[in-house]
């Protein structure tokens, strides 16, 4: 009987053996260049890793391979209004990045708002030129020089970049295990105003290479329409797509119309688009034309109670 427990005991383990052996000769060397791959986490080759992982923007990889800081951009303006504030304001409260950078074509921002950030250690002012051509074509405006400036921000550094009036309803660190995260709605082009992007993402270096055909008079063809177009319905997989929850399309009516509890808002986006540039006349009937830390507190909307959850 005990003879028996023996050989039992030893084929049992000669088994396990066996398996551990036959698992390593048929992943070892697979699982070994995705180790090499991700070894420098900042020098990622996306193009080599996706032949091991052809889903890593489905399902991600498991730690983290985009830095936790955040990108702003601010160009012509130096001073701080209330609705970046805000925005920034929901970053630090929500997301706890480890750093926050304002590229702008300043030394130093200005206003009453920016002295209530400016002793804040994440934040960092750093001083861009504003672009003024793309491939050798003339930017048409300074908002196009932003889109610009955007990807090749992204591309320099990698991490989060917001638009001046999002707002972050909650963290967005699962999403710095993706090669690019982007909000791309259904039947819509992509949304520019939340990218969170590894610096060497193939969408990012593609994307800048379409502004080869720059269209100066088209408003978003460069930003949305053709890199959807021509890039993103091709190769659906080079990005993490969210269609709603990055909050980048209309939502104009659940901000300033509506006034939706607070956990309708926290579980519904991670972000939100505040199209604060378009509320005067997508909201005409609004009475407050330019919010303050005055108005904020009685503003019996959905983005009033938003505001005031970072603010007080």
């Amino acid at each position: 009987m005990n003879h028996f427990k023996r050989n039992r005991k030893c084929f049992c383990l000669a088994f396990v053996v066996v398996v551990i052996i036959v698992f390593y000769l048929i992943y070892g060397p697979k699982l070994a260049r995705i180790d090499k791959l991700l070894l420098d986490t900042e020098n990622i080759d996306f193009a080599a890793l996706s032949l091991s992982k052809p889903n890593l923007n489905e399902t991600g990889l498991e730690f983290d391979i985009i830095p936790n800081i955040v990108h702003f951009i601010r160009f012509r303006n130096p001073y701080v209004d209330f609705v970046l504030l805000i925005a920034i304001k929901s970053v630090l409260i929500n997301h706890k990045p480890e750093k926050i950078y304002i590229h702008c074509d300043c030394v130093t921002l200005k206003g009453k708002y920016w002295e209530l950030l400016s002793s804040e250690s994440k934040i960092f002012v750093r001083k861009i030129e504003e672009p003024k051509y793309v491939f050798g074509h003339k930017l048409s405006s300074v908002y196009h020089a932003s889109d610009v400036a955007r990807i090749k921000v992204l591309m320099d550094f990698g991490g989060i970049f917001l638009d001046n009036d999002v707002f972050v309803v909650k963290s967005l660190k699962k999403f710095l295990k993706f090669e690019f995260s982007i909000g791309w709605p259904i039947n819509d082009y992509l949304g520019t105003q939340v990218l969170i992007a590894h610096k060497n993402a193939r969408f990012l270096k593609l994307w800048f290479q379409s502004y080869r055909d720059y269209r100066p008079f088209k408003w978003y063809y460069n930003a949305g329409e053709l890199p959807t177009e021509s890039i993103l319905t091709k190769r659906p997989d080079l990005v993490h797509r969210e269609m709603t929850e990055f909050g980048v399309h209309n939502l104009v009516e659940f901000l300033y119309k509506n006034n939706h509890p607070e956990e309708i808002w926290r579980s519904k986006f991670y972000t939100i688009h505040l199209l604060e540039r378009h509320r005067s006349y997508m909201v005409p009937e609004d009475s407050i034309g330019f919010f303050n830390e005055n108005n904020i507190k009685t503003y019996n909307k959905t983005f009033g109670a938003m505001a005031r959850s970072v603010l007080f």
